[in-house]
């Protein structure tokens, strides 16, 4: 009886990239690519804008889809990135 070969299923990790506006207060800038826990890497700036966390989107073969996306009415992209916006001008 042929032994069952177990594979070790890693998730993929990848680099993230932040595609929101600049926010120098946490020291983001648009198209700055991440490399490790964005969650813990940027939480103050997370806890206090909880929106950024949907702008750090992997860097794979749908990049420049989701960097499109930013300036497309009714996409995720969209709606975050003018949550984003919204808070740091205070609604103006």
């Amino acid at each position: 009886m042929a032994k069952a070969k177990t594979e070790n299923k890693e998730e993929k990790k990848y680099s993230k990239m932040y595609l929101g506006p600049t926010v120098g207060k946490y020291g983001l800038q648009n198209g700055s690519v991440i490399i490790g826990d964005v969650k813990i890497l940027y939480e103050s700036a997370i806890k206090e804008i909880p929106e950024l966390e949907n702008l750090f989107v992997n860097v794979d073969k749908d990049l420049a889809l989701k960097k499109g996306a930013i300036f497309q009415k009714g996409t995720n992209e969209n709606f975050y990135y003018s949550k984003v916006i919204e808070k740091l001008t205070g609604g103006k």
